[in-house]
């Protein structure tokens, strides 16, 4: 049923109520279902505010991740898995990816390298994140519950 507007303003919530009556542990009970169209934009509106928060640690923290150089691929799984552990996303999903690059070092003496000295490739592994997303989730603003 429709009780409308409880205010006078014009932006106010409007009320609909539903009455039932249940029987439990064999009392009979009357209850009253109240909805209020206010009330699903505000979760709505807190649910964004939510997901801008989790974003935001989120990428802050993968920032500080990838951002480091591992020595070996086991150490850089370790660090994935902890992340992983430790950063558990309601609102978002994501993928960080282990990779290897290879990059030659500098010399360490002066001078012209020898004939058959071989410039020594140093090898660094590191995270990348290849997946960063919100789920999206069929928010129904007008349920209310």
């Amino acid at each position: 049923m429709e009780a409308g507007r409880l205010s006078g303003k014009k932006d106010g919530a409007k009320y609909r109520y539903q009455a039932h009556e249940r029987e439990l542990e064999g009392r009979t009970y009357r209850f009253l279902v109240v909805h209020s169209d206010q009330l699903g934009k505000q979760k709505a509106k807190r649910l964004e505010a939510e997901v801008e928060k989790e974003q935001a640690k989120l990428s802050k923290s993968m920032e500080k991740l990838c951002a480091a150089v591992f020595h070996c691929r086991e150490d850089a799984d370790e660090a994935r898995a902890s992340f992983e552990k430790t950063h558990k996303a309601k609102l978002h999903e994501y993928r960080l990816e282990v990779f290897s690059t290879e990059e030659g070092v500098k010399r360490s003496r002066r001078g012209r390298p020898k004939k058959d000295e071989q410039p020594r490739p140093r090898r660094s592994t590191g995270l990348s994140f290849s997946h960063f997303r919100k789920i999206t989730k069929k928010w129904n603003a007008g349920s209310g519950c």
